[in-house]
Protein backbone atom coordinates (compact mmCIF):
# COMPACT_ATOMS: atom_id res chain seq x y z
CA UNK A 1 0.00 0.00 0.00
CA UNK A 2 2.90 2.37 0.83
CA UNK A 3 4.87 1.55 -2.28
CA UNK A 4 1.40 2.43 -4.10
CA UNK A 5 0.75 5.71 -2.60
CA UNK A 6 4.48 6.83 -3.13
CA UNK A 7 3.74 5.51 -7.10
CA UNK A 8 0.93 7.97 -7.19
CA UNK A 9 2.11 11.04 -5.36
CA UNK A 10 3.73 12.39 -7.54
CA UNK A 11 1.46 12.41 -10.22
CA UNK A 12 -1.09 13.57 -7.76
CA UNK A 13 1.24 16.37 -6.81
CA UNK A 14 1.32 17.81 -10.18
CA UNK A 15 -2.73 17.55 -10.72
CA UNK A 16 -2.65 19.74 -7.14
CA UNK A 17 -0.32 22.45 -8.93
CA UNK A 18 -2.00 22.65 -12.37
CA UNK A 19 -5.48 22.50 -10.62
CA UNK A 20 -4.20 26.03 -8.88
CA UNK A 21 -2.44 27.62 -11.67
CA UNK A 22 -5.88 26.72 -14.08
CA UNK A 23 -8.21 28.10 -11.20
CA UNK A 24 -6.23 31.24 -10.20
CA UNK A 25 -7.74 34.44 -11.34
CA UNK A 26 -10.13 31.97 -13.66
CA UNK A 27 -13.59 33.88 -12.23
CA UNK A 28 -12.34 37.37 -13.36
CA UNK A 29 -13.12 37.23 -17.06
CA UNK A 30 -16.73 37.96 -18.52
CA UNK A 31 -18.40 35.02 -19.06
CA UNK A 32 -19.21 34.75 -22.89
CA UNK A 33 -22.02 32.75 -25.26
CA UNK A 34 -20.55 29.22 -24.74
CA UNK A 35 -20.64 29.56 -21.01
CA UNK A 36 -23.86 30.57 -21.19
CA UNK A 37 -25.03 27.84 -23.38
CA UNK A 38 -23.80 26.04 -20.55
CA UNK A 39 -25.82 27.60 -17.73
CA UNK A 40 -28.89 27.17 -19.95
CA UNK A 41 -28.28 23.96 -20.35
CA UNK A 42 -27.39 22.77 -17.53
CA UNK A 43 -29.36 24.81 -15.27
CA UNK A 44 -33.06 23.19 -16.47
CA UNK A 45 -35.38 20.40 -15.42
CA UNK A 46 -33.67 17.28 -16.17
CA UNK A 47 -36.91 16.42 -18.96
CA UNK A 48 -36.10 19.78 -20.44
CA UNK A 49 -32.85 19.03 -21.11
CA UNK A 50 -32.77 15.22 -22.22
CA UNK A 51 -35.71 17.34 -24.67
CA UNK A 52 -33.25 19.53 -25.57
CA UNK A 53 -30.40 17.42 -26.36
CA UNK A 54 -32.50 15.55 -28.67
CA UNK A 55 -32.45 18.84 -30.79
CA UNK A 56 -29.09 20.09 -30.29
CA UNK A 57 -26.06 19.73 -28.55
CA UNK A 58 -26.02 16.14 -28.01
CA UNK A 59 -22.20 16.07 -28.26
CA UNK A 60 -22.19 18.06 -24.82
CA UNK A 61 -24.55 15.76 -22.90
CA UNK A 62 -22.83 14.08 -20.15
CA UNK A 63 -20.79 17.34 -19.88
CA UNK A 64 -24.22 18.66 -19.26
CA UNK A 65 -25.72 16.25 -17.10
CA UNK A 66 -22.46 16.68 -14.55
CA UNK A 67 -22.52 20.67 -14.53
CA UNK A 68 -26.71 20.08 -14.09
CA UNK A 69 -25.72 17.95 -10.98
CA UNK A 70 -22.84 20.62 -9.78
CA UNK A 71 -25.31 23.42 -10.37
CA UNK A 72 -28.26 21.96 -7.81
CA UNK A 73 -24.83 21.53 -5.46
CA UNK A 74 -23.17 24.76 -5.60
CA UNK A 75 -24.78 27.31 -7.68
CA UNK A 76 -23.49 28.89 -11.00
CA UNK A 77 -21.19 32.06 -9.73
CA UNK A 78 -17.84 32.34 -11.86
CA UNK A 79 -16.45 30.64 -8.94
CA UNK A 80 -18.58 27.64 -8.99
CA UNK A 81 -18.98 27.62 -12.81
CA UNK A 82 -15.86 27.33 -14.06
CA UNK A 83 -14.09 25.38 -10.99
CA UNK A 84 -15.12 21.86 -12.38
CA UNK A 85 -12.95 22.66 -15.44
CA UNK A 86 -9.57 23.58 -13.29
CA UNK A 87 -10.28 20.56 -11.23
CA UNK A 88 -10.28 18.43 -14.61
CA UNK A 89 -6.65 20.21 -15.61
CA UNK A 90 -5.75 18.60 -12.39
CA UNK A 91 -6.89 15.16 -13.59
CA UNK A 92 -5.09 15.55 -16.62
CA UNK A 93 -1.45 17.09 -15.39
CA UNK A 94 -1.58 14.00 -13.73
CA UNK A 95 -2.58 11.47 -16.08
CA UNK A 96 0.43 13.50 -18.25
CA UNK A 97 2.58 12.22 -15.71
CA UNK A 98 1.17 8.39 -15.54
CA UNK A 99 1.86 8.37 -18.67
CA UNK A 100 5.05 9.98 -19.40
CA UNK A 101 6.48 7.44 -16.42
CA UNK A 102 4.48 4.26 -18.27
CA UNK A 103 6.03 4.71 -21.39
CA UNK A 104 8.94 6.88 -21.13
CA UNK A 105 11.19 7.74 -18.06
CA UNK A 106 10.22 9.50 -14.65
CA UNK A 107 12.28 12.71 -15.98
CA UNK A 108 9.56 12.52 -19.13
CA UNK A 109 6.86 11.73 -17.12
CA UNK A 110 7.99 15.23 -14.70
CA UNK A 111 8.87 17.46 -17.89
CA UNK A 112 5.64 16.34 -19.57
CA UNK A 113 3.79 16.83 -16.51
CA UNK A 114 5.49 20.61 -16.35
CA UNK A 115 4.90 21.70 -19.44
CA UNK A 116 0.85 20.69 -19.32
CA UNK A 117 0.71 22.55 -16.66
CA UNK A 118 2.21 25.81 -18.28
CA UNK A 119 0.81 25.67 -21.84
CA UNK A 120 -1.66 28.25 -22.78
CA UNK A 121 -4.56 26.02 -23.94
CA UNK A 122 -4.72 24.37 -20.81
CA UNK A 123 -4.94 27.88 -18.79
CA UNK A 124 -8.11 28.53 -21.17
CA UNK A 125 -9.71 25.43 -21.04
CA UNK A 126 -9.46 25.04 -17.17
CA UNK A 127 -10.87 28.54 -17.07
CA UNK A 128 -13.59 28.18 -19.04
CA UNK A 129 -17.13 26.44 -17.90
CA UNK A 130 -16.76 24.25 -21.11
CA UNK A 131 -16.25 20.46 -21.99
CA UNK A 132 -12.49 20.55 -23.32
CA UNK A 133 -10.60 20.42 -19.76
CA UNK A 134 -12.50 17.41 -18.92
CA UNK A 135 -12.42 15.98 -22.44
CA UNK A 136 -8.51 16.63 -21.98
CA UNK A 137 -8.76 14.31 -18.70
CA UNK A 138 -10.70 11.50 -20.30
CA UNK A 139 -8.20 11.57 -23.36
CA UNK A 140 -5.19 10.93 -21.69
CA UNK A 141 -6.87 8.93 -18.87
CA UNK A 142 -8.46 6.45 -22.02
CA UNK A 143 -4.90 6.51 -23.37
CA UNK A 144 -3.35 5.32 -20.20
CA UNK A 145 -5.87 3.00 -19.42
CA UNK A 146 -5.59 0.80 -23.34
CA UNK A 147 -1.95 1.02 -23.20
CA UNK A 148 -2.69 -1.06 -20.03
CA UNK A 149 -4.74 -3.24 -21.78
CA UNK A 150 -2.28 -3.80 -24.79
CA UNK A 151 0.81 -4.79 -22.99
CA UNK A 152 -1.05 -6.86 -20.16
CA UNK A 153 -2.17 -10.27 -21.22
CA UNK A 154 -4.26 -12.38 -19.85
CA UNK A 155 -6.40 -9.49 -18.20
CA UNK A 156 -10.45 -10.56 -17.42
CA UNK A 157 -13.18 -10.17 -19.97
CA UNK A 158 -14.63 -7.55 -16.87
CA UNK A 159 -11.48 -5.05 -17.08
CA UNK A 160 -12.04 -4.82 -21.13
CA UNK A 161 -15.54 -4.19 -20.48
CA UNK A 162 -14.51 -1.55 -18.13
CA UNK A 163 -12.95 0.07 -21.08
CA UNK A 164 -15.72 0.25 -23.69
CA UNK A 165 -17.54 1.70 -20.98
CA UNK A 166 -14.91 4.54 -20.44
CA UNK A 167 -14.63 4.95 -24.10
CA UNK A 168 -18.26 5.42 -24.54
CA UNK A 169 -18.38 7.53 -21.57
CA UNK A 170 -15.45 9.74 -23.42
CA UNK A 171 -17.40 10.50 -26.80
CA UNK A 172 -20.27 11.22 -24.62
CA UNK A 173 -18.15 13.93 -22.92
CA UNK A 174 -17.01 15.21 -26.27
CA UNK A 175 -17.74 13.43 -29.98
CA UNK A 176 -14.32 13.59 -31.41
CA UNK A 177 -12.53 12.08 -28.76
CA UNK A 178 -13.18 9.19 -30.79
CA UNK A 179 -10.40 10.13 -33.04
CA UNK A 180 -8.05 9.25 -30.89
CA UNK A 181 -9.35 5.72 -32.16
CA UNK A 182 -7.82 5.82 -35.29
CA UNK A 183 -4.49 7.66 -33.37
CA UNK A 184 -3.79 4.45 -31.36
CA UNK A 185 -4.20 2.55 -34.17
CA UNK A 186 -2.03 4.39 -36.39
CA UNK A 187 0.22 3.93 -33.31
CA UNK A 188 0.42 0.84 -32.88
CA UNK A 189 1.15 -0.84 -35.81
CA UNK A 190 3.73 1.73 -36.86
CA UNK A 191 5.94 0.58 -33.82
CA UNK A 192 5.04 -3.26 -35.01
CA UNK A 193 6.11 -2.25 -38.63
CA UNK A 194 9.03 -0.84 -37.89
CA UNK A 195 10.26 -3.68 -34.72
CA UNK A 196 8.73 -6.38 -35.83
CA UNK A 197 7.05 -8.88 -33.43
CA UNK A 198 9.68 -9.12 -30.86
CA UNK A 199 8.44 -9.63 -27.31
CA UNK A 200 8.91 -6.73 -24.90
CA UNK A 201 7.32 -4.60 -22.87
CA UNK A 202 6.13 -2.45 -25.01
CA UNK A 203 5.12 -4.77 -27.61
CA UNK A 204 1.01 -4.93 -28.45
CA UNK A 205 -0.39 -8.22 -27.34
CA UNK A 206 -3.67 -8.12 -27.19
CA UNK A 207 -4.58 -5.90 -30.41
CA UNK A 208 -7.62 -8.23 -31.48
CA UNK A 209 -9.40 -8.07 -28.34
CA UNK A 210 -8.50 -4.53 -28.36
CA UNK A 211 -10.29 -3.78 -31.25
CA UNK A 212 -13.04 -5.76 -30.41
CA UNK A 213 -13.88 -4.07 -27.06
CA UNK A 214 -13.31 -0.60 -28.92
CA UNK A 215 -16.32 -1.71 -31.51
CA UNK A 216 -18.28 -2.31 -28.36
CA UNK A 217 -17.61 1.07 -26.81
CA UNK A 218 -18.63 2.74 -29.82
CA UNK A 219 -22.06 0.99 -30.12
CA UNK A 220 -22.47 1.61 -26.46
CA UNK A 221 -21.80 5.10 -27.65
CA UNK A 222 -24.12 4.61 -30.37
CA UNK A 223 -27.35 7.20 -29.61
CA UNK A 224 -24.96 10.07 -28.90
CA UNK A 225 -22.94 9.59 -32.16
CA UNK A 226 -26.28 9.20 -33.84
CA UNK A 227 -27.90 12.48 -32.37
CA UNK A 228 -24.53 14.11 -33.15
CA UNK A 229 -24.85 13.35 -36.67
CA UNK A 230 -28.59 14.28 -37.30
CA UNK A 231 -27.32 18.11 -35.69
CA UNK A 232 -24.74 18.75 -37.43
CA UNK A 233 -26.13 21.52 -39.02
CA UNK A 234 -25.45 23.06 -35.84
CA UNK A 235 -21.84 24.21 -36.63
CA UNK A 236 -22.66 25.54 -39.72
CA UNK A 237 -21.82 28.96 -38.95
CA UNK A 238 -17.86 27.41 -38.79
CA UNK A 239 -18.49 27.73 -42.72
CA UNK A 240 -18.86 32.08 -42.23
CA UNK A 241 -15.30 32.09 -40.33
CA UNK A 242 -11.90 31.61 -41.32
CA UNK A 243 -11.36 29.12 -38.60
CA UNK A 244 -8.62 27.08 -40.94
CA UNK A 245 -5.35 29.61 -40.93
CA UNK A 246 -1.73 28.82 -40.84
CA UNK A 247 -2.04 31.14 -37.85
CA UNK A 248 -4.88 29.54 -35.79
CA UNK A 249 -3.25 25.82 -36.66
CA UNK A 250 0.03 27.07 -35.68
CA UNK A 251 -0.45 29.37 -32.66
CA UNK A 252 -3.66 29.56 -31.34
CA UNK A 253 -4.60 25.90 -31.23
CA UNK A 254 -2.11 24.96 -28.19
CA UNK A 255 0.37 27.81 -27.86
CA UNK A 256 -1.49 31.12 -27.88
CA UNK A 257 1.55 33.36 -28.71
CA UNK A 258 4.04 33.85 -31.38
CA UNK A 259 6.78 33.34 -29.12
CA UNK A 260 5.49 30.12 -27.16
CA UNK A 261 4.29 28.44 -30.87
CA UNK A 262 7.94 28.70 -31.79
CA UNK A 263 9.07 26.79 -28.51
CA UNK A 264 6.70 24.10 -28.41
CA UNK A 265 6.98 23.18 -32.68
CA UNK A 266 10.81 23.64 -32.39
CA UNK A 267 11.01 20.96 -29.39
CA UNK A 268 8.47 19.05 -30.72
CA UNK A 269 10.19 18.55 -34.03
CA UNK A 270 13.36 17.88 -32.16
CA UNK A 271 11.52 15.10 -30.40
CA UNK A 272 9.99 13.62 -33.95
CA UNK A 273 13.13 14.24 -36.14
CA UNK A 274 15.36 12.33 -33.63
CA UNK A 275 12.57 9.92 -32.52
CA UNK A 276 12.36 8.56 -35.96
CA UNK A 277 15.97 8.75 -37.05
CA UNK A 278 16.60 6.71 -34.34
CA UNK A 279 14.37 4.16 -34.53
CA UNK A 280 15.07 4.04 -38.57
CA UNK A 281 18.97 2.76 -37.31
CA UNK A 282 17.34 0.57 -34.49
CA UNK A 283 19.61 2.82 -31.82
CA UNK A 284 17.37 3.23 -29.42
CA UNK A 285 17.69 1.19 -26.33
CA UNK A 286 13.79 1.89 -25.15
CA UNK A 287 10.99 0.52 -27.03
CA UNK A 288 8.78 1.94 -24.42
CA UNK A 289 10.25 5.69 -25.55
CA UNK A 290 9.48 5.02 -28.94
CA UNK A 291 5.73 3.33 -28.13
CA UNK A 292 5.69 7.23 -26.52
CA UNK A 293 6.97 9.13 -29.01
CA UNK A 294 4.24 7.51 -31.83
CA UNK A 295 1.74 7.43 -30.13
CA UNK A 296 1.73 11.31 -28.79
CA UNK A 297 2.51 11.89 -32.20
CA UNK A 298 -0.71 10.05 -33.35
CA UNK A 299 -2.76 11.71 -30.72
CA UNK A 300 -1.44 15.04 -31.84
CA UNK A 301 -1.92 14.90 -35.73
CA UNK A 302 -3.95 12.10 -36.76
CA UNK A 303 -6.92 14.03 -35.23
CA UNK A 304 -5.66 17.09 -36.39
CA UNK A 305 -5.67 15.64 -39.74
CA UNK A 306 -8.90 14.06 -40.29
CA UNK A 307 -10.73 16.99 -38.90
CA UNK A 308 -8.80 19.52 -41.51
CA UNK A 309 -9.28 17.18 -44.54
CA UNK A 310 -13.26 16.50 -43.58
CA UNK A 311 -13.76 20.50 -42.67
CA UNK A 312 -12.15 21.05 -46.29
CA UNK A 313 -13.64 18.39 -48.61
CA UNK A 314 -17.37 17.88 -46.33
CA UNK A 315 -18.44 19.88 -44.09
CA UNK A 316 -17.25 22.70 -41.53
CA UNK A 317 -16.24 20.83 -38.41
CA UNK A 318 -12.80 22.42 -37.03
CA UNK A 319 -12.27 24.86 -34.56
CA UNK A 320 -8.97 25.50 -32.27
CA UNK A 321 -11.13 24.66 -29.54
CA UNK A 322 -12.12 20.87 -30.37
CA UNK A 323 -8.60 19.87 -29.94
CA UNK A 324 -7.90 21.11 -26.94
CA UNK A 325 -8.28 17.05 -26.11
CA UNK A 326 -5.18 16.76 -27.61
CA UNK A 327 -3.06 19.12 -25.42
CA UNK A 328 -1.97 16.23 -22.99
CA UNK A 329 -0.31 14.79 -25.90
CA UNK A 330 1.41 17.65 -27.16
CA UNK A 331 3.26 18.18 -23.81
CA UNK A 332 4.52 14.68 -23.96
CA UNK A 333 5.86 15.36 -27.27
CA UNK A 334 7.42 18.60 -26.12
CA UNK A 335 8.63 16.90 -23.49
CA UNK A 336 10.54 14.46 -25.69
CA UNK A 337 12.52 16.78 -27.42
CA UNK A 338 13.30 18.83 -23.99
CA UNK A 339 15.31 15.81 -23.07
CA UNK A 340 16.46 14.78 -26.58
CA UNK A 341 18.24 18.28 -26.50
CA UNK A 342 19.69 17.95 -23.38
CA UNK A 343 20.15 15.00 -21.04
CA UNK A 344 21.10 17.33 -17.83
CA UNK A 345 17.93 17.51 -15.59
CA UNK A 346 19.11 20.80 -14.26
CA UNK A 347 19.49 22.20 -17.33
CA UNK A 348 15.81 20.72 -18.59
CA UNK A 349 14.67 22.81 -15.77
CA UNK A 350 15.73 26.22 -17.16
CA UNK A 351 14.15 25.29 -20.42
CA UNK A 352 10.66 24.52 -18.89
CA UNK A 353 11.18 27.88 -16.87
CA UNK A 354 12.19 29.54 -19.71
CA UNK A 355 8.98 28.33 -21.28
CA UNK A 356 6.70 29.64 -18.33
CA UNK A 357 8.59 33.28 -18.77
CA UNK A 358 7.07 32.99 -22.39
CA UNK A 359 4.07 32.29 -21.41
CA UNK A 360 3.47 34.63 -18.37
CA UNK A 361 1.90 36.94 -20.51
CA UNK A 362 -0.54 34.90 -22.33
CA UNK A 363 -1.64 34.06 -18.92
CA UNK A 364 -1.87 37.50 -17.19
CA UNK A 365 -3.93 38.30 -20.58
CA UNK A 366 -6.40 35.17 -20.32
CA UNK A 367 -7.21 36.49 -16.82
CA UNK A 368 -8.17 39.94 -17.36
CA UNK A 369 -11.97 40.95 -16.82
CA UNK A 370 -12.54 41.15 -21.43
CA UNK A 371 -10.32 38.32 -22.30
CA UNK A 372 -12.85 35.95 -23.87
CA UNK A 373 -14.30 36.07 -26.94
CA UNK A 374 -12.69 39.20 -28.01
CA UNK A 375 -13.93 41.19 -24.93
CA UNK A 376 -17.02 39.95 -23.55
CA UNK A 377 -18.21 42.34 -21.13
CA UNK A 378 -21.09 40.70 -19.39
CA UNK A 379 -20.30 41.18 -16.20
CA UNK A 380 -19.88 44.93 -16.54
CA UNK A 381 -23.51 44.74 -18.24
CA UNK A 382 -24.78 43.25 -15.07
CA UNK A 383 -23.13 45.99 -13.16
CA UNK A 384 -24.19 48.20 -14.75
CA UNK A 385 -28.00 47.00 -15.09
CA UNK A 386 -27.89 47.04 -10.73
CA UNK A 387 -26.75 50.16 -10.39
CA UNK A 388 -29.51 51.83 -12.25
CA UNK A 389 -32.24 50.31 -12.92
CA UNK A 390 -35.18 49.54 -10.77
CA UNK A 391 -37.84 47.15 -10.32
CA UNK A 392 -40.38 46.97 -12.42
CA UNK A 393 -38.64 48.78 -15.49
CA UNK A 394 -38.98 46.67 -18.77
CA UNK A 395 -35.47 45.40 -20.17
CA UNK A 396 -35.16 44.94 -23.85
CA UNK A 397 -31.79 42.78 -25.23
CA UNK A 398 -30.86 43.13 -28.59
CA UNK A 399 -31.34 39.86 -30.96
CA UNK A 400 -29.47 41.50 -33.74
CA UNK A 401 -26.50 39.09 -33.62
CA UNK A 402 -25.21 35.81 -33.42
CA UNK A 403 -25.92 33.63 -30.55
CA UNK A 404 -22.22 33.70 -28.79
CA UNK A 405 -23.10 37.37 -28.80
CA UNK A 406 -26.51 37.97 -27.71
CA UNK A 407 -26.96 39.58 -24.52
CA UNK A 408 -29.43 38.18 -23.34
CA UNK A 409 -27.77 35.39 -21.95
CA UNK A 410 -26.56 37.70 -18.94
CA UNK A 411 -29.68 37.82 -17.24
CA UNK A 412 -29.06 34.10 -16.33
CA UNK A 413 -25.62 34.39 -15.41
CA UNK A 414 -26.41 36.79 -13.34
CA UNK A 415 -30.18 36.51 -12.68
CA UNK A 416 -29.92 38.72 -9.21
CA UNK A 417 -28.69 41.74 -10.73
CA UNK A 418 -32.20 41.39 -13.39
CA UNK A 419 -34.58 40.46 -10.43
CA UNK A 420 -37.52 42.87 -10.50
CA UNK A 421 -37.47 43.77 -14.28
CA UNK A 422 -39.56 43.04 -17.11
CA UNK A 423 -38.32 40.93 -20.25
CA UNK A 424 -41.09 42.18 -22.09
CA UNK A 425 -40.20 40.25 -25.76
CA UNK A 426 -39.86 36.81 -23.99
CA UNK A 427 -42.07 34.53 -25.57
CA UNK A 428 -40.99 31.27 -24.61
CA UNK A 429 -38.14 30.85 -21.66
CA UNK A 430 -35.53 28.33 -22.67
CA UNK A 431 -36.59 25.29 -19.92
CA UNK A 432 -39.87 25.31 -21.98
CA UNK A 433 -37.98 24.86 -25.49
CA UNK A 434 -36.47 22.33 -27.26
CA UNK A 435 -33.49 24.29 -27.68
CA UNK A 436 -30.62 26.16 -25.68
CA UNK A 437 -32.37 29.36 -25.76
CA UNK A 438 -35.30 31.38 -25.06
CA UNK A 439 -38.24 32.18 -27.96
CA UNK A 440 -38.42 36.22 -28.50
CA UNK A 441 -41.13 37.73 -29.88
CA UNK A 442 -40.32 41.49 -31.53
CA UNK A 443 -41.05 45.02 -29.70
CA UNK A 444 -43.65 46.34 -32.08
CA UNK A 445 -45.27 42.62 -30.91
CA UNK A 446 -44.13 43.30 -26.70
CA UNK A 447 -46.29 46.73 -27.54
CA UNK A 448 -48.78 45.72 -24.61
CA UNK A 449 -46.18 44.28 -22.36
CA UNK A 450 -44.08 47.43 -22.95
CA UNK A 451 -47.53 50.06 -22.13
CA UNK A 452 -47.84 47.47 -18.84
CA UNK A 453 -44.61 48.92 -17.40
CA UNK A 454 -43.42 51.56 -15.41
CA UNK A 455 -42.51 53.48 -18.60
CA UNK A 456 -39.07 52.78 -18.01
CA UNK A 457 -37.09 50.80 -20.89
CA UNK A 458 -33.45 49.46 -20.19
CA UNK A 459 -32.09 48.74 -23.88
CA UNK A 460 -28.67 46.44 -23.54
CA UNK A 461 -27.26 46.20 -27.30
CA UNK A 462 -24.27 44.68 -28.70
CA UNK A 463 -21.99 47.40 -29.90
CA UNK A 464 -19.18 45.73 -31.51
CA UNK A 465 -17.02 47.29 -33.65
CA UNK A 466 -19.77 49.12 -36.31
CA UNK A 467 -21.00 51.35 -33.74
CA UNK A 468 -23.86 51.81 -35.76
CA UNK A 469 -26.98 52.74 -34.06
CA UNK A 470 -29.39 49.63 -33.72
CA UNK A 471 -32.71 48.94 -35.53
CA UNK A 472 -34.41 47.85 -32.13
CA UNK A 473 -33.41 50.99 -30.23
CA UNK A 474 -35.20 53.10 -33.65
CA UNK A 475 -38.18 50.49 -32.84
CA UNK A 476 -38.75 51.71 -29.50
CA UNK A 477 -38.76 55.10 -30.80
CA UNK A 478 -41.03 54.96 -33.24
CA UNK A 479 -43.61 53.28 -30.02
CA UNK A 480 -43.13 56.65 -28.03
CA UNK A 481 -39.55 56.36 -26.20
CA UNK A 482 -37.40 58.69 -26.29
CA UNK A 483 -33.69 57.88 -25.07
CA UNK A 484 -32.27 59.53 -22.00
CA UNK A 485 -28.99 57.70 -20.75
CA UNK A 486 -26.69 56.09 -22.31
CA UNK A 487 -23.97 53.88 -20.73
CA UNK A 488 -21.06 52.63 -23.28
CA UNK A 489 -19.76 49.84 -21.89
CA UNK A 490 -16.46 47.69 -23.32
CA UNK A 491 -18.46 46.04 -25.68
CA UNK A 492 -21.96 46.14 -25.00
CA UNK A 493 -24.02 49.92 -24.78
CA UNK A 494 -26.96 49.76 -22.37
CA UNK A 495 -29.88 52.82 -23.02
CA UNK A 496 -32.14 53.84 -20.60
CA UNK A 497 -35.79 54.96 -22.63
CA UNK A 498 -38.26 56.96 -20.87
CA UNK A 499 -41.44 57.03 -22.68
CA UNK A 500 -42.40 60.50 -24.21
CA UNK A 501 -45.20 62.38 -21.72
Amino acid sequence: MTARLHRFARPALFGVVAFLVSFAFSWVPSPWGDEAATVLSADRPWLSLARMLTTVDAVHGVYYAVMHVWIDAFGQSMVALRLPSAVAVGFAAAGVVVLGDRLGSRRIGTIAGAVFIVLPRVAFMGGEARSYALSAAAAVWLVVLIVHLLHSPGLRPRVWFAYSLALAASIGIFLYLGLLLPAVAVAVVVPWLWRGAKRGRCVVVEPARWIRFTLLGILLAGPVIGFAIGQRNQISFLGDQQAVTPHTLVVTQWFGSSPVAVFGWSAIAVALVVGVGESRRHTRADDATASLLSLSAAAVFVPMLILLVVNALVAPIYTTRYLSFATPFVALLMALGISTITRRFAVQAVVVVGLAVLVLPVYVAQRQPFAKDGGSDWAEVARAVRERARPGDAVVFDDDVGNSRKPRAVKYLYPSDFAGLVDVTLKTPYAQTSGIRDVTRSIEASAAALRATDGRVWFVDYRGLSGDRPEQLAQLERLGYRVTLTVGLHRDTLYRLDRRA
